[in-house]
């Protein structure tokens, strides 16, 4: 009989500290496999934050335009047919960010075939708007949307992979660091803070 049928006389028999137990029989019994799945995936999307998402989204799709170019064994036949049916670079930039974003099945690329060389391929290929090569932040930012990639689609990074990968991102640094010391990189990255002076000037004017 239907435990939620019998609860009035499981409230007038029992004792206060049992009902809870029944209570909770309840709920296991009659969450369905369904909604248990649906759960452990609103869970699992939550490992990373919506704010942290918006920020991967972009250069994950960069990522994912670039091995369609250059390496097309690793890309998923849907995800080639929709890129194909696409209009120009801008067409296949924006497939590939809604892709990520709507979390499309099947996964756009075979994560097995993603080696430490097809990511370190697409980081070297990295260039700022005038051509020169970007600073630490920007490689980064590239090498955590591929990571985010993985964890969007609950594949896992070889151990080869991810210690190749750790490897060639201490080479980006110090190359980064060398090109800050001949000046061709500003020594300090991201927004600049106030000066005092201005500072002064914003109190003033209000």
């Amino acid at each position: 009989m239907c435990l939620g049928l019998l609860r009035p006389d499981i409230d007038r028999i029992c004792h206060p500290l049992h009902r809870g137990c029944f209570s909770f029989l309840a709920f296991f019994v009659f969450l369905t496999m369904d909604q248990r799945d649906a759960e452990v995936e609103a869970v699992l999307d939550k490992h990373v934050k919506d704010s942290s998402k918006n920020t991967y989204c972009a250069p994950a799709a960069r990522f994912l335009c670039h091995v369609a170019a250059k390496e097309e064994n690793v890309i998923t036949a849907p995800f080639r047919a929709a890129l194909d049916a696409a209009e120009g670079e801008a067409g296949r930039f924006e497939v590939a960010r809604t892709w990520i974003k709507e979390k499309r099945q099947p996964a756009p690329i075979n994560f097995d075939l993603v080696s430490a060389t097809v990511i370190q391929r697409y980081l070297v290929g990295l260039r700022k708007s005038d051509g020169s090569k970007p600073g630490k932040s920007t490689y980064a930012t590239a090498r955590s949307s591929v990571r985010f990639l993985f964890t969007l689609y609950k594949a896992r990074m070889s151990p080869e992979t991810d210690a190749g990968l750790s490897q060639f991102m201490k080479g980006i640094k110090r190359d980064v660091v060398e090109r800050q010391q001949k000046g061709e990189l500003p020594v300090r990255e991201g927004k600049e803070p106030f000066t005092f002076e201005l500072y002064h000037k914003v109190c003033m004017a209000m």
